[in-house]
């Protein structure tokens, strides 16, 4: 396999610019909110961190609880979401999927993959000490970080995940926790801080606790947040776990949707809102766009997310600190229900239609993702009960599968049926 060994660092430093210009044209001209504002700092801020811990202590983490790596004083890049920020950004997605295919691997695999795949074969992602990936939920993880390791010629450290949520499988990853940081250890010369590490969990609990105070807001008559919100706050979560930044964006989002319960106003106070709709899968983040599309255009509010959603009774013990972020991997947003089994994840989302009294349902059917399929399932059991499910033929990361014209097409076809119904 070819090793990699010059490195293009001048991409990313081009994707961390053009976020600030994002920003700022959003600040001259749109008007953004509070919660819009802190988002794009904040992601900014993660990413000029990424920028200074160059040359240093430097691992690349997905779905690795990133707690782990701050408490070591390291800076964690989630990939498969920062590699697609940075090619969107500078509009280079067509080169990034010529760059994979003549690498020559399987043409059926996620989309999000074969971008990270793309940085590492072209040098475009900033030389890491280390690849490390969760083995559950996603096979496509194991694999990319594994190809990315190879083409870097750096160790990679895979934590093993049961598939059943109970005890003995949280005690597992308990253990693979603990191997981790080892590791980490190891590869590094620096120890865990301990002190660090269990403090952090007050910070997780605290996004924990104003996540279900948001939760609670969005079940009002007109649900108070605008579409894109939801997703962004995921990204946070991953970047900013257990930090006083993440405590800080989920206070301003909540006081933010307190002010518009408190006053009777949504996302778009202009707009009416009309229907009232169950996310069950990702929408395409090429095109987040759609989401703003549909609540400015039709009134048509997403007020529940089946993929980031939290079980109850979750809590984060800065005595039992591996447990707590143990526990969370199996009843936290993603993993939760990527990891199964699908009956956990239709029992969620059905037992959610009388508080949350959606219309309908989108099923965003990424293309290349294989857990989307059992979302057919969900789409299923809400007919049953009188919530009809738009299946949106679509890919998550990939613009050439599908075009924004098409999807506006089936949406727009699918509220006009809304209507026939009310």
């Amino acid at each position: 396999m070819r090793k990699i060994i010059e490195v293009d660092n001048s991409i990313w430093d081009k994707g961390i610019d053009v976020w600030k210009s994002i920003l700022n044209y959003r600040k001259e001209k749109k008007n953004p909110s509070k919660s819009q504002v802190a988002y794009f700092e904040l992601y900014i801020k993660y990413l000029e961190r990424l920028r200074s811990a160059r040359g240093k202590e430097f691992a690349h983490a997905t779905s690795v609880p990133a707690e782990i790596f701050y408490a070591m004083d390291m800076a964690p890049v989630l990939l498969v979401g920062t590699c697609f920020a940075i090619t969107q950004c500078i509009k280079e997605y067509p080169k990034a999927m010529e760059i994979y295919r003549q690498y020559g691997t399987a043409e059926e695999i996620c989309s999000a993959h074969k971008n990270v795949i793309a940085h590492c074969v072209s040098g475009w992602l900033p030389r890491p000490n280390v690849f490390i990936d969760v083995g559950g939920g996603c096979d496509a993880f194991a694999n990319s970080m594994k190809i990315g390791a190879e083409l870097y010629g750096v160790p990679h450290f895979q934590v093993d995940t049961p598939y059943y949520k109970n005890q003995k499988s949280i005690n597992y990853l308990v253990t693979e926790f603990k191997k981790l940081i080892t590791f980490l250890e190891d590869q590094s010369g620096r120890k865990m801080n301990w002190d660090k590490l269990s403090a952090s969990m007050i910070y997780s609990q605290k996004m924990i606790d104003l996540w279900w105070e948001v939760w609670e807001l969005r079940k009002a008559f007109p649900s108070p947040m605008d579409n894109r919100r939801s997703w962004e706050t995921n990204w946070i979560n991953w970047f900013f776990a257990g930090t006083p930044e993440g405590v800080y964006y989920w206070e301003v989002l909540r006081n933010e949707l307190y002010e518009r319960v408190k006053t009777g106003v949504g996302a778009y106070p202009e707009v009416r809102e009309k229907y009232r709709l169950f996310d069950l899968f990702m929408a395409p983040a090429w095109d987040l766009g759609i989401l703003e599309w549909m609540q400015q255009e039709y009134g048509a509010n997403i007020v529940l997310e089946g993929l980031i959603m939290y079980d109850r009774g979750l809590v984060m013990d800065p005595d039992k600190p591996l447990e707590s972020m143990a526990k969370r991997w199996y009843y936290g947003p993603l993993m939760n229900v990527l990891q199964g089994p699908t009956e956990d994840y239709i029992q969620d989302i059905v037992s959610q239609v009388d508080e949350f009294k959606p219309d309908g349902a989108i099923w965003w059917d990424g293309f290349s993702c294989r857990q989307a399929g059992a979302v057919d399932l969900m789409a299923k059991s809400l007919e049953k009960i009188g919530i009809p499910t738009i299946r949106v033929k679509c890919d998550t990361t990939d613009p050439a599968f599908v075009s924004k014209a098409e999807m506006r097409r089936q949406l727009s076809d699918f509220f006009e049926m809304l209507d026939s119904r009310k």
